[in-house]
């Protein structure tokens, strides 16, 4: 495996696999073990589980990404959420995702992460993300008459 991302936020995704946030972050550390030693680790910087995973990740590149203004390789700040999505600053440059809610803002931040350590510019993902389309059922725009 060559990409990964792990615990955000502070909560358990997917809980009702999960018992608890021990064994998430549990499962999460398991998924290290399959990252290729030239791969790439996103990480919420924002979160411990999360920074003490990134350590023992052995892996070529990290990326920590913070909401909350950590130090870190990418913060995102002036954030906005509204009807048209997210609008932020990325280490002081303005961003703007069509993607709906804090949740969706986080896996963003985290997939810039990524793409930023293996090279592709903010110049080349700033369009993309003004693209970007929910899921289905989750976090998207109804008419209501």
């Amino acid at each position: 495996m060559r990409a990964a991302q792990v615990p955000r936020g502070g909560k358990v995704e997917h809980s009702d696999f999960h018992g608890s946030y021990e064994e998430y972050v549990a499962a999460k550390r398991l998924m290290l073990n399959y990252l290729a030693p030239n791969g790439t680790l996103a990480f919420d910087a924002d979160n411990f589980a999360s920074r003490r995973l990134a350590r023992e990740a052995s892996v070529a590149r990290k990326s920590g990404i913070s909401l909350h203004g950590r130090e870190t390789d990418l913060r995102l700040t002036h954030v906005a959420l509204d009807h048209t999505g997210a609008r932020f600053s990325l280490n002081g440059r303005r961003m703007h995702s069509t993607l709906l809610g804090r949740g969706h803002l986080e896996n963003v931040a985290l997939a810039l992460g990524y793409a930023l350590a293996t090279g592709i510019t903010i110049e080349r993902a700033r369009p993309v993300l003004r693209r970007l389309q929910p899921l289905r059922r989750r976090m998207e725009h109804y008419d209501v008459a």
